[in-house]
């Protein structure tokens, strides 16, 4: 198995059904995952964008580029039929509250209990 088939099958176990969605959740790139899932291993991923993947993904990062499988199988078994797209959408919803500095997660966080609150 290589690094992309690894991915594929993460994102299939995730219910993560496009690129883009993998991206923002992860922060990279949507053409990096493209060229990772594309070239497998004849494309050089660099560590800091296997490491985002990986915590975006919920495993560990000697897993997605080695495939010890013992890791796997620690993994929590999700799939779309056991997380929804709400779920989906709250993992990158924090994903990119994550990126703000705290000032400005502050605001948005206020913002968004305004709205609620109408």
């Amino acid at each position: 198995m290589t690094i992309a088939d690894r991915l594929s099958h993460l994102m299939r176990r995730r219910g993560i059904k496009s690129q883009s969605r993998l991206a923002r959740l992860c922060g990279v790139s949507q053409s990096c995952i493209h060229k990772i899932l594309s070239r497998g291993d004849d494309y050089a991923v660099q560590c800091r964008t296997v490491t985002k993947l990986a915590r975006g993904l919920h495993t560990s990062v000697s897993w997605l580029v080695d495939g010890d499988e013992g890791l796997e199988q620690r993994l929590p078994r999700e799939s779309p039929a056991t997380r929804s797209y709400d779920d989906l959408d709250n993992v990158e919803i924090q994903a990119l509250l994550e990126k703000l500095p705290p000032s400005v997660r502050k605001s948005v966080l206020v913002l968004l209990q305004h709205l609620v609150a109408q």
